[in-house]
């Protein structure tokens, strides 16, 4: 069955500063790990937000607009950017990965964060790492739209340390077409475009801009997009326990 289902637009805010809105997706408790929770941020033009929790990763998305990290004369990273932050041992413990994103641009900006509480920290040597979904070779064409695209892979996010953030996709399907049932590790879906059917074990709901959905570890689940015209993608995050892995747990 389907763990979590909520629109981002519809969860209440809390205003933490003038021009930054928080909806809280998912709460730590409230997902399979413990770890993880999820957050839908809107900051208005003029507004920044510091990420200071100790012991605890980051995954960040943006959904629209763009961003300086590191604050207004930070790094610019425009929309479809995914950015992962590790939690390093530097300095003294609590270990935090603190770091400011401002909104840049002339509207408001949106993003999909994820943070994920962790046992220990990184290696001191590891960093930050971003990288925009257009700035990937794409298999699946304009006319052939259905595929995904690993925004961050595996591979990189296990050699920067990371603790239980496994990879970032963007997954795109085509009008009429289905992802047959299959099941993963604990994951996210945040829908982007287009409307669509996530079918749980025989548990449905219908989803749109802004459908928010956490499934857990070994849940099968399909989807299929059924808008009659417009192309469906959204964002995928998958968790694992990286350290069990490791000791082939």
């Amino acid at each position: 069955m389907i763990k979590m289902h909520v629109i981002a637009t519809e969860v209440n805010p809390i205003n933490t500063k003038q021009g930054v809105e928080i909806r809280t997706l998912l709460k730590h408790e409230n997902s399979q790990s413990g770890v993880l929770s999820v957050s839908h941020i809107t900051l208005q033009p003029g507004s920044e937000i510091v990420f200071n929790d100790p012991m605890t990763e980051y995954m960040h998305y943006v959904i629209q607009g763009c961003i300086g990290f590191g604050g207004l004369s930070g790094d610019l990273l425009p929309s479809n950017t995914a950015i992962f932050i590790p939690c390093t041992k530097t300095g003294t413990e609590p270990y935090i990965a603190k770091h400011t994103i401002a909104q840049t641009g002339e509207a408001e900006t949106r993003l999909l964060t994820v943070a994920c509480k962790v046992s220990k920290p990184a290696f001191s040597w590891s960093r930050r790492l971003d990288r925009n979904l257009y700035h990937i070779p794409q298999y699946h064409s304009g006319k052939q739209i259905t595929g995904q695209t690993k925004v961050l892979n595996e591979q990189e996010l296990i050699g920067l340390g990371a603790s239980r953030i496994h990879c970032v996709k963007v997954q795109s399907q085509a009008t009429g077409t289905e992802i047959p049932p299959y099941c993963g590790p604990e994951r996210i879906m945040y829908q982007l475009s287009s409307t669509g059917e996530l079918d749980s074990d025989g548990d449905k709901v219908r989803t749109r801009p802004g459908s928010f959905i956490y499934t857990p570890e070994g849940e099968m689940h399909s989807v299929n997009n059924t808008h009659e015209k417009f192309p469906m993608q959204y964002v995928l995050v998958e968790f694992v326990d990286h350290e069990q892995v490791r000791r082939g747990e």
